[in-house]
C-alpha cells in the first residue's frame, strides 16, 4: 500500500477500514502510521475489547490501530459511538482479512473511508479515487 496515500487519509477522515485478502500488507502498512497497536487476535486485547470496547478505544493515543477487527466485531460499533463524540481526522485504522459490511457502513456514515483491497487496487470510498497497487513481497 502507498504510504503517502494513507497519510493523505488520516489528515482527512476519522478512520480507515482497510480489507483485503490474506498477506495483502494491511497490516504491515498501518503499522507505520499507528501510535497504539491493538492486535484482536491476542486472548488478552480481544478480552480487554469484549469487556469494554468503548473505555479501550477512547484511552487509546490516536492513530489506533485496531487489527484483525473481525475477531472482535463490537469493535467497529464502538469505534462508530467514539467518533459520534470526536471525529478528530486519524483516530483509527482498522485492518483485517474479513470485510464487516455493517462496520463498514458504520464508519462511512461517521465520516470515514473504507479502503476496499480486492485484486490489486484499493478504492476510497469518501472520493472514489483508487489506491496505488498492493506490493506483496
Amino acid at each position: 500500500m502507498d504510504d503517502a496515500w494513507i497519510a493523505e487519509l488520516l489528515a482527512d477522515v476519522p478512520a480507515l477500514l482497510l480489507v483485503g485478502p490474506r498477506s495483502g500488507e494491511k497490516t504491515t502498512t498501518a503499522l507505520r502510521h499507528a501510535r497504539t497497536v491493538l492486535r484482536l487476535d491476542e486472548c488478552a486485547v480481544r478480552g480487554a475489547m469484549a469487556a469494554d470496547p468503548d473505555a479501550v478505544l477512547r484511552n487509546s493515543v490516536p492513530p489506533v490501530l485496531v487489527d484483525e477487527g473481525q475477531f472482535e466485531p463490537v469493535s467497529l460499533a464502538a469505534a462508530k459511538r467514539v467518533l459520534d463524540v470526536d471525529d478528530t481526522p486519524g483516530r483509527f485504522i482498522f485492518a483485517g482479512s474479513a470485510a464487516d459490511e455493517v462496520g463498514a457502513h458504520s464508519l462511512r456514515r461517521a465520516g470515514s473511508s473504507v479502503c476496499r483491497c480486492g485484486g490489486s487496487r484499493g478504492v476510497n470510498s469518501k472520493t472514489g479515487r483508487e489506491a496505488l497497487p498492493f506490493s506483496t513481497p
